[in-house]
């Protein structure tokens, strides 16, 4: 169940469904909502960045200046002028366009958060009733006591418990696999520490053997 909660969120991350069908990890993992205003808007960024011929226009101000041939200094001024009110007016629609672009991504960023954290609210879930789980299985697991005197019994809803909380492990995993972006906010020095002190308290003997 685990290796199968792994492959499936593999399969529905942004490395695989995210690529070849982004419409329906859109609003499975990422929650973007309604993206038209971000989408036109970087269109028409995109657009007015192809098709700009500032560069055209200033290289005919500048052929037209060597033909007329005007060295005086109020015809260079006005060429000049003319290159620089060109290069400032590209500047300033450029920035009103990207302005637009950050104007339209804050509904998108907000959505994307909301559903961030209700992804997040799923996954917290899942790991309270694992642990719930847990002390359910040691209280329905036999007694030492018991094994020693040979009246151990197992409960027949022991290994149902021990299935769903598999099951549960399973879908926190395909979650996390499928949007990332917890695993990615976790500190490597962190997580080897974590893993350390883990280790050490399950391998390190606490005391003698009878």
């Amino acid at each position: 169940m685990l290796v199968a909660g792994v492959l499936l969120g593999v399969l529905l991350g942004p490395a695989v469904l995210g690529r070849v069908a982004p419409q329906l990890y859109d609003p499975m993992f990422m929650g973007s909502g309604d993206m038209s205003a971000l989408d036109e808007a970087r269109t028409e960024l995109d657009a007015f960045i192809s098709g700009d011929d500032s560069d055209e226009r200033i290289a005919d101000i500048m052929k037209q200046a060597e033909v007329l041939g005007d060295d005086g200094d109020s015809a260079q001024a006005s060429t000049q002028e003319q290159i620089t009110a060109i290069m400032n007016g590209f500047a300033n629609k450029q920035a009103d366009l990207k302005d637009a672009v950050e104007l339209a991504k804050i509904p998108v960023l907000a959505n994307q958060q909301a559903h961030r954290e209700k992804l997040s609210g799923m996954a917290t879930v899942m790991l309270l009733l694992i642990v719930l789980l847990f002390a359910a299985e040691a209280i329905l697991s036999p007694q030492r006591d018991e094994i020693e005197a040979g009246k151990a019994s197992l409960s027949p809803a022991l290994s149902r418990l021990i299935t769903i909380r598999y099951g549960l492990a399973a879908g926190w995993l395909m979650l996390m696999l499928a949007q990332p972006v917890w695993l990615r906010g976790i500190d490597v020095m962190f997580g080897g520490l974590l893993l350390v002190v883990v280790l050490l308290a399950g391998l390190v003997p606490l005391g003698k053997r009878a």
